[in-house]
């Protein structure tokens, strides 16, 4: 995986913020989720906002904004992508606009 990632995303590393957010987002991500079908390790973080980047077992990558509270169906928002270029390539133009 060659993810591309800058102000205001940064990777995570094992730890204890990345073991909170990945718990956050299996919470979450459960039940009748879309993204609950493929477990999901959370790569980075952006410190704009609850936003994650996801790996799913499936290979993709998702940008999930979590809500830290049990909204219900439709949340947390996510939007997939098919390869780690996508995902970077979204991220760069997320930066740009800003």
């Amino acid at each position: 995986m060659a993810i591309s990632v800058s102000c205001p995303w940064r990777l995570l590393d094992e730890g204890d913020e990345h073991d909170a957010f990945q718990r956050r987002y299996d919470i979450e991500v459960a039940g009748a989720h879309p993204l609950a079908r493929s477990s999901g390790m959370i790569v980075a973080r952006s410190d704009a906002n609850d936003d994650v980047l996801v790996e799913t077992s499936d290979g993709r990558f998702a940008i999930v904004h979590l809500t830290w509270s049990d909204s219900g169906l439709g949340y947390p928002r996510f939007a997939l992508y098919e390869t780690d270029e996508a995902v970077s390539r979204f991220i760069k133009d997320e930066i740009d606009r800003s």
